[in-house]
């Protein structure tokens, strides 16, 4: 493939909602191509799609070479890799020698995960006081927010639980409730695991401090509802559907319509309505019932 022939597939691919099958195929190799003639953000891409596809020996790969000329996510993407233990086991000094870097050229996100590192004393003394510092100072950075992909639920989750540790309870309520409106419109565009993962979080931590109200609840509720057998009804499109959540060995596991999960995550993860991601569909559910 020449680097004409691949930039063309590349800017092709820009045009539309994303490469699939085949298509995907051709376009992964293009940027490979791109990559391999030194294009930093052709690895960068590249890096982040086999990250999302679970092919970490290339994200790695890719990560390193877009690195190398000085990609700010790719450094972020390489602190991940180490800091979840992606490559077959975790390495907090590679992780935080990364993320420190990323946060060094602006990266917020990643500095959230230094702020954790410190926090949890991962590679580094932990150190509480700094934590809770780089915590108020990324709110700051944060609070005016308004590109669904900042970090903006990430933050005010950490500052949410410190603030509840204080005994400030409305106060942690009020970021939990903004985060998740914010992060709600991340997932409508982008029903990463990594995004329903937080998602889980906030609920339950805003479980913790406010018991769910029968009458206004939605979708992202089901991470509490569904932590024993119940059922829900909801109307989408006009259309009626039932999550029924029932135990079985020991766990819950879920049926959407005739469909069956093996827990709330898969669910979340693989059901679809009318060919769409069921957690990108949440905007238009409404009239959710406990049965």
């Amino acid at each position: 493939m020449t680097e004409q022939e691949a930039r063309a597939l590349t800017e092709q691919a820009r045009g539309e909602s994303g490469p699939t099958g085949e298509d995907q195929a051709r376009w992964a190799d293009a940027l490979a191509a791109l990559a391999d003639l030194g294009d930093g953000g052709a690895a960068e891409t590249l890096g982040q799609f086999h990250a999302r596809q679970g092919r970490f020996d290339l994200a790695l790969k890719y990560g390193e070479m877009a690195a190398a000329r000085g990609s700010r996510k790719a450094l972020t993407l390489l602190g991940d890799l180490w800091y979840c233990g992606r490559l077959g086991g975790r390495n907090f000094g590679k992780a935080f020698h990364y993320y420190s870097l990323a946060q060094g050229m602006g990266d917020l996100y990643a500095a959230c995960r230094v702020a954790d590192m410190y926090c949890h004393g991962y590679g580094v003394q932990r150190d509480e006081a700094r934590y809770r510092a780089m915590i108020g100072d990324l709110y700051r950075k944060v609070r005016d927010a308004r590109r669904p992909e900042e970090p903006l639920p990430e933050v005010y989750l950490r500052l949410g639980r410190i603030r509840a540790g204080e005994g400030k309870q409305r106060e942690a309520l009020d970021l939990y409730d903004r985060a998740r409106a914010f992060l709600a419109r991340r997932i409508q565009a982008d029903p990463f695991p990594g995004n329903l993962s937080l998602m889980k979080q906030l609920v339950r931590e805003i479980d913790s401090l406010r018991p769910l109200d029968p009458q206004h609840f939605d979708l992202f509720d089901l991470y509490r509802v569904m932590e024993r057998p119940g059922k829900v009804r909801f109307v989408c499109r006009g259309a009626s559907h039932e999550v029924e959540g029932e135990l079985e060995d020991a766990q819950i596991s879920v049926r959407f319509d005739r469909k069956w999960y093996l827990t709330l995550d898969d669910f979340f993860l693989r059901a679809r309505l009318e060919g769409r991601p069921v957690a990108a569909l949440w905007d238009e559910m409404a009239g959710f019932v406990l049965l």
